[in-house]
């Protein structure tokens, strides 16, 4: 039998049966085991400056062994300081200031651990800052992606919630663009002029500005008619890359040729214009011309009609 556990015995006996008064000895409690290990949650992690994402501020040490205390610290707390919950010396919350990296060091039995901390700016981080685009009457697709100052993809979160706010025409939206259950947002160019999109996320924020520019309309038509005396024809005249508004203008030269009138459709950026021709009993030569004025882009042609026998 070991002593110390024959010791214990007869102590134990002695004191139950009174034998020895308890104050007569001393019992000494055995020396504490010694930290063997500290480990933190993370190592590493990123965050901004005003953040309240608990799960990037919250440190956690995990200790091995006896130990009495938890001593942390900062490298640089300008930069990124510490804050306590009372009487919890496991735990730590980071309290970032300003951008920059700091080391945060947490210290048991002589036993050390650290996780390297980079604060950013309390900006969003967007695919695109800017758009410059000509709009031709089509819907325009861009994709967007917005991330938090710590990388984190936020994009579903901040279109789905509309987070944002805008100003200026209505040149742009932004679409969820839902595809088999999954949102793959994008910004649609639907108009022409300026517009800003400001997006939200906490205490960040991100601009995204677009320019969209009117397009030098295209108008394709036949160059040259040729219609009887006394029938009727119809010409078609397409007039595309402009938007709804544009303004579409007609004339004519040798009025007593032939009289015309007009039926017009817009649909996906082409106004499609037929020319109703009735001629007269003359033959000759006259023209039509058509002018088009999209935004201040303009464009003009003009159509020879042939009037024969």
């Amino acid at each position: 039998m070991g002593i110390k556990k024959h010791i214990s015995k007869i102590l134990a006996a002695a004191l139950i049966l009174g034998a020895i008064p308890i104050g007569a000895i001393t019992v000494h409690a055995a020396p504490a085991s010694k930290v063997s290990s500290i480990k933190l949650n993370k190592t590493r992690t990123t965050t901004w400056v005003g953040s309240n994402v608990a799960t990037d501020l919250a440190l956690e040490a995990t200790v091995k062994g006896s130990y009495s205390t938890v001593k942390w610290r900062s490298s640089n707390p300008a930069v990124c300081d510490l804050s306590f919950p009372v009487a919890e010396i496991e735990y730590a919350t980071l309290v970032p200031k300003k951008a920059g990296t700091v080391i945060i060091t947490a210290e048991a039995g002589g036993k050390k651990a650290k996780c390297s901390v980079k604060v950013n700016k309390p900006e969003l981080i967007i695919n695109k800052k800017k758009i410059d685009t000509t709009y031709e009457g089509k819907t325009k697709k861009y994709a967007l992606v917005i991330k938090d100052p710590a990388g984190r993809d936020i994009t579903s979160q901040i279109v789905e919630s509309s987070s944002y706010t805008t100003s200026g025409g209505n040149v742009a939206k932004i679409n969820p663009n839902m595809v088999g259950g999954v949102s793959r947002p994008s910004v649609d160019i639907i108009g022409i002029g300026s517009q800003i999109f400001t997006f939200i996320f906490g205490n960040t924020r991100a601009n995204l500005t677009i320019t969209s520019k009117a397009a030098v309309p295209r108008i394709t038509a036949a160059s040259s008619v040729t219609v009887k005396r006394d029938s009727t024809k119809d010409i078609v005249v397409t007039v595309g890359r402009v938007g709804v508004g544009a303004g579409i203008t007609d004339s004519q030269a040798h009025q007593d040729l032939f009289t015309y009138s007009k039926s017009m459709e817009y649909e996906n950026g082409e106004h499609v214009c037929t020319y109703h021709i009735k001629t007269n009993g003359k033959i000759g030569q006259g023209y039509l011309t058509v002018s088009v004025d999209n935004y201040g882009k303009t464009a003009k042609k003009k159509i020879k009609i042939k009037v024969t026998v």
